[in-house]
């Protein structure tokens, strides 16, 4: 069954997506979707009456329009009725001191960060008087031979540091 989604949430999904197929009659299709639903209150061990249908058709609505992670803590704790819900959703809530309107703060998991695009460094037609080319971007500043941070080290200590290594005569 969970290979073709065939829970309470799949079907629920498939009769609210429902669209009609190419060469698929009106009637075809009233039947298809009568059939989607009967599924998807079947699986939700729903009664057929007014009351239990409205209560499943509000529930759902409820889910849908609340916040992520409290919809997924009410699925989990598969409650019988509305007012369990409400109840439920308020603690929930309370406990995390957010209104039903907020949406939740957004939580990283083991400290990472969000990506950030990296500076895309520009280089000027311009040389300095030793012939060094530099980029510059809005924040960084890079010598063209190495590659470090302009403030990573002056000219005089590279060239130091690379005539040892025999790359400046």
């Amino acid at each position: 069954m969970k290979r073709y989604d065939l829970s309470e949430d799949g079907c629920r999904r498939k009769f609210r997506s429902c669209k009609p197929a190419e060469g698929e009659s009106p009637d075809m299709f009233i039947v298809r979707i009568v059939t989607d639903l009967d599924r998807w209150i079947e699986l939700s061990r729903t009664e057929k009456s007014y009351e239990k249908l409205k209560d499943l058709i509000v529930r759902e609505q409820f889910m849908d329009a609340c916040p992520e992670d409290l919809a997924i803590s009410l699925q989990e704790k598969d409650l019988p009725t509305l007012e369990r819900i409400a109840k439920e959703a308020d603690l929930f809530l309370q406990a995390r001191h957010r209104e039903l309107c907020d949406q939740p703060r957004r939580v990283f998991q083991n400290n990472a960060r969000p990506k950030v695009e990296p500076v895309r460094l520009i280089e000027p037609e311009k040389k300095l008087n030793s012939g060094f080319h530099f980029f510059l971007s809005n924040v960084l500043v890079r010598w063209a031979i190495c590659g470090a941070l302009l403030w990573r080290h002056s000219r005089a200590e590279w060239r130091s540091q690379n005539s040892r290594k025999g790359l400046i005569k």
